[in-house]
């Protein structure tokens, strides 16, 4: 019972520290929308909670790590880092800020195109019995297809903090693919509100 009150606070507490902010522009040009383009930006984007370094940095210490142990597994590391980002961060925002914004996504014809830009990440960890789940900061442009320098509105996202999987959530990227999943429900939620 104790483990599920504790489960139940930390839930409760990063559900509450999520949030979502207009910063520029207005939504309510999107009206009737249907569809949108989407591109990820990673570019200048911090790695790391209690001491967030520029991610070159961050991979060239997890590369060294990796290679004195067991050589070779840094370079693949690597390679992994950046190919999840296609494989299961993209697609799991995709799917959930299709299903709550009721739009289509990607569509290349879209007169808007939705930019998500990660300033942000955190892989987490997991340690037995505690663990802390992935998370995302970043910003959402929504601009012009045909002129990306028109920026109809530009949105914060902070603290988009994944669900931690009992038991045993190994795994970085599972904790970051599931950031990216309750970022994309977020993020599709607030345009569906805020365009109507």
């Amino acid at each position: 019972m104790r483990n599920v009150l504790l489960l139940l606070f930390f839930t409760s507490q990063s559900l509450l520290a999520q949030s979502v902010k207009l910063l520029d522009g207005s939504l309510e040009s999107l009206k009737g929308q249907k569809s949108y383009n989407i591109i990820f930006r990673y570019d200048s984007m911090l790695v790391g909670m209690a001491d967030p370094k520029p991610e070159k940095v961050f991979l060239l210490e997890v590369k060294k790590r990796w290679e004195e142990r067991e050589p070779g597994r840094g370079s693949d590391f690597i390679q992994e880092w950046f190919e999840d980002r296609k494989l299961l961060y993209e697609p799991s925002f995709i799917q959930n800020f299709k299903q709550y914004a009721k739009v289509e996504l990607p569509d290349p014809q879209a007169a808007y195109t939705l930019i998500v830009k990660t300033k942000h990440t955190e892989g987490g960890w997991f340690g037995g019995v505690l663990a802390h789940p992935g998370q995302i900061d970043g910003e959402l442009r929504i601009v012009e297809s045909a002129d990306q320098s028109k920026v109809v509105a530009r949105i914060a996202f902070y603290k988009f903090t994944g669900k931690i999987q009992y038991p045993g959530d190994f795994e970085m990227t599972t904790r970051i693919q599931s950031a990216y999943a309750i970022a994309g429900k977020g993020l599709g939620d607030f345009v569906k509100r805020k365009s109507k």
